[in-house]
């Protein structure tokens, strides 16, 4: 088994390949940026904000059934130079952890996270699906 496969395998949360607009807040301005993965601990955003691992940064989005703004303090696990990374388009990669999320906010993006993994534009389970009918 692959070093790759082995961390898949390990991770904590269940996460989703998503399409979403972002606002990184980073001392005080705001960066227009794309989220590519969400989980509950975390995302992997797209973005053209250089800043180092460790730094604290606020992140905003918005989720579908959810009325208002989601916006968690977060830190920079990681950082990933342009092109380095197929699940984004071309540009540099941050990864996040999130460092608060309440229950509420918790279950909402779980929620969010289980419908696109079995109904989101990237599902490979519909798609599964799909071939399985096409063969009956």
């Amino acid at each position: 088994m692959s070093e790759k496969s082995k961390n898949f395998r390990l991770r904590r949360h269940k996460r989703a390949a998503v399409r979403l607009p972002v606002m990184l807040i980073h001392q005080g301005k705001a960066h227009d940026s794309t989220m590519h993965e969400l989980s509950r601990g975390g995302a992997l955003v797209e973005s053209t904000l250089e800043v180092p691992v460790g730094t604290a940064l606020h992140l905003g989005f918005k989720i579908e059934r959810v009325p208002d703004v989601i916006e968690l303090p977060v830190r920079v696990l990681y950082v990933q130079g342009p092109g380095e990374d197929p699940r984004l388009d071309g540009g540099k990669g941050l990864g996040l952890k999130f460092e608060e999320v309440d229950i509420q906010t918790a279950a909402r993006i779980d929620t969010y996270v289980k419908d696109q993994r079995f109904f989101g534009p990237y599902s490979t389970l519909v798609e599964e699906f799909r071939k399985t009918r096409e063969r009956k």
